[in-house]
Order: structure tokens, then sequence, then C-alpha cells
């Protein structure tokens, strides 16, 4: 069950969406949220699958979760939305920032 607090941010992000509007945050912060749906975990754990690592001419080994990610906000940008990647990720700036090793917030 989404809690009903979840379920209005991914209904505000739709519904701006819809309108061509972007998620409005206010200046300076930041919000990474990532709403999973449960049903979607009911995968097989003895299949392997292998992907391209663009850029690198390597292969991974990756476990697709197909329909568990519904919504993920990265700094306060959809990310990902009713479970598709949006155009803008990875091509675009302001999804967030590289965080070296031991880094500590300041906070």
């Amino acid at each position: 069950m989404i809690a009903p607090k979840a379920k209005l941010i991914c209904q505000s992000v739709n519904q701006k969406q819809e309108k061509g509007l972007k998620w409005d945050k206010a200046d300076g912060d930041r919000a990474d949220i990532t709403l999973l749906d449960p049903k979607g975990l009911n995968q097989n754990l003895e299949s392997v699958e292998w992907a391209e690592m663009e850029n690198f001419g390597l292969e991974r080994m990756v476990n697709r979760v197909p329909g568990c990610v519904k919504h993920v906000l990265i700094n306060g940008r959809p990310a990902v939305t009713n479970g598709n990647l949006e155009p803008d990720l990875g091509k675009s700036t302001g999804f967030g920032r590289f965080l070296p090793a031991g880094y500590r917030s300041g906070g």
C-alpha cells in the first residue's frame, strides 16, 4: 500500500506533466523519491540478464524488475514516470550530483 502522501505526490507529478508543467519545488530543496509497486516484485530470481554498458564496450549482469518502479524523482525532477524513463535522464544536468566516496553532508 502506498502512503496517502506518496499517492498525492504521484498524482501531482502526473497532473502537472499532463498539462505540460514541470515539477515545482522551492529553491534549494532536494528531493529523491522512488515509488515501488510491490506487485512487481514477483520475479524469477534464477533468471540472468546481460546488458551493454554504454560508452564502455562492456556487458554487465543486470536484475530487471519490470513493473516494480513506478515513479522516481531525482533532485525534484521526474526521472521515471509510470514506469517509463524520462527522455532527459542521463542527457541533461540537474538530476543530482556526483558524491565521492566518504562524502559527508553538512547536516
